[in-house]
């Protein structure tokens, strides 16, 4: 039984309920315990319609919700992006459906394929889209029949700017790891200087050495602070 069978029924019943009550609470009619029983009942199927009809309806979908992962791709006309297209009902949960649902799909830019069959049973529908070589912002729309439609956006980056975003954080990666410090004022060094441009020492190198409280760093003996950490070193 669908939706407006049961909603129909449902009337049909409320009506012929009151039809036999009606007399009997005004006291209007000759009314007999079979036609009683028999009003009773109708409400009774009545209440239980009501409650099976509001059951359906948490179940019924009426409305799509799409989203695309990852949401970030390169333009270069060969990454993807998977789009999945859920079926939501009319309190915004996941829901299933009892037949095979077709799901039209449009994108502003990239190609994705122009319908998604939602199965029976099936609450869900994965797809690819495939981005152009065209740099921009995807809106991708789906639509169907009866449902409320929706729409989500995949973004599309050139991949120079991707490599140049890349090599940047690489960068910043090995100036963070790249850290030299003097052994004599504690000053930060180059990697490659020879002598410390705020004290102007050479750092000592042949003497004996000993190991830094704060690292664990082998450092000259004389150092006065770490090499690795830059912490102080008491004598």
């Amino acid at each position: 039984m669908d939706q407006k069978t049961i909603r129909r029924i449902t009337i049909v019943l409320g009506i012929l309920s009151l039809a036999i009550f009606l007399p009997f609470l005004t006291n209007l009619g000759d009314m007999s315990f079979f036609i009683f029983g028999f009003g009773v009942l109708c409400l009774l199927v009545l209440i239980a319609l009501v409650i099976l009809s509001r059951r359906r309806g948490k179940r019924i979908p009426t409305e799509l919700r799409l989203t695309a992962s990852p949401s970030v791709i390169t333009a270069d006309g060969k990454s993807r992006s998977t789009l999945t297209v859920e079926l939501l009902n009319a309190e915004g949960n996941p829901t299933s459906s009892t037949k095979d649902i077709n799901v039209s799909l449009e994108t502003t830019l990239g190609k994705v394929s122009n319908s998604i069959i939602i199965r029976k049973a099936d609450a869900s529908g994965k797809v690819m889209i495939i981005s152009s070589e065209e740099a921009g912002i995807a809106t991708i729309t789906a639509s169907s029949n009866g449902l409320k439609g929706t729409s989500t956006e995949v973004t599309l980056l050139k991949k120079e700017i991707e490599e140049k975003k890349e090599e940047r954080v690489e960068k910043s990666k090995v100036e963070i790891k790249v850290q030299r410090y003097c052994m004599h004022c504690g000053a930060q060094m180059l990697p490659e200087a020879i002598f410390c441009s705020m004290c102007g020492k050479q750092p000592p190198s042949g003497l004996n050495v000993k190991v830094c409280k704060n690292c664990g760093e082998v450092i000259p003996e004389i150092s006065r602070f770490c090499s690795n950490c830059g912490a102080f070193q008491p004598e």
